[in-house]
């Protein structure tokens, strides 16, 4: 049999770019959308021309094409089912049009990672429930990532260089104890809705592109949320195991009861992350 390579200034899809090359001719521009429910178009898009958006565009609005009842039926950078009705991928802030394709995969909540105030209101417009869980560049310099004798003995040591008073050495002190707390605390606090939500199953979760943040997002869910139903992910780097570790020794007994821990879940996890 003979193969013949595809040669990509021969092919033209539908997007906001035009192509001179077929400005006169509507048939060859066309072409491509005309093949109905063939997922050739976007492989073929994807490969040769990754730097556009892999459907067509209306008025700033991905055009959903025709043939497409479900987010399998689309291309999605990182798109990636994770469970039971339950899906990984960039954010669809890029992509607003595969919003309604959501009820169809069975999901009703999206997990936004990076904070797209357009993506609430459409989703809203849709009857999906919106859930901000925003990982913003600080978010692993929380003290709940940190040992806490560290963090005091090296503010010590700081306020040492300051010759303040007794005084005034224990006010910053208890200070920023407290501070430390409050911090872990409110982190738990968000942390432990989001466990809730992932644990409902039925999501769809994404930072911008679908990497990184959701990797490591999805990572902490895999090993303090013993009510997840999700595939389990693994850290990306050595650092993030290691927060990792300071976050269950940082954890109230009140916060693993919230999470819903027990005995044997909190006998695996710390073997999980060899801690005796």
């Amino acid at each position: 049999m003979k193969i013949t390579a595809i040669q990509p200034y021969n092919l033209s899809f539908s997007s906001n770019c035009k192509f001179e090359e077929f400005e006169d001719d509507y048939e060859k521009r066309h072409f491509a959308d005309d093949w109905g429910g063939s997922k050739v178009r976007d492989a073929i898009r994807a490969h040769f021309y990754s730097q556009f958006l892999p459907d067509c565009y209306y008025n700033g609005y991905t055009v959903v094409p025709g043939y497409a009842q479900s987010l399998d039926d689309v291309y999605i950078p990182n798109l990636r089912k994770i469970g039971h009705f339950s899906y990984r991928g960039s954010s669809l802030a890029k992509n607003i049009g595969y919003l309604d394709l959501l009820h169809n995969s069975q999901i009703n909540t999206v997990i936004d990672l990076a904070g797209f105030d357009d993506l609430r209101q459409e989703c809203e417009k849709r009857n999906i429930e919106y859930f901000r869980y925003d990982i913003k560049p600080d978010y692993w310099t929380n003290a709940i990532f940190y040992d806490k004798d560290e963090l005091i003995e090296r503010k010590k040591n700081e306020l040492q260089e300051k010759n303040l008073s007794e005084k005034d050495y224990k006010r910053d002190i208890n200070g920023y104890e407290w501070r430390l707390l409050e911090e872990r605390r409110q982190f738990m606090d968000d942390f432990i809705k989001l466990a809730a939500v992932i644990s409902h199953g039925h999501f769809y979760i994404a930072c911008e592109h679908g990497e990184y943040r959701t990797s490591n997002i999805l990572a902490l869910n895999s090993f303090f949320n013993p009510l997840s139903h999700v595939d389990k992910t693994l850290p990306t780097t050595k650092f993030i195991l290691q927060s990792m570790k300071n976050m269950y020794k940082n954890l109230t007994d009140e916060e693993k009861s919230r999470l819903g821990f027990n005995d044997k879940f909190e006998k695996d996890l710390k073997g999980q992350l060899e801690i005796c």
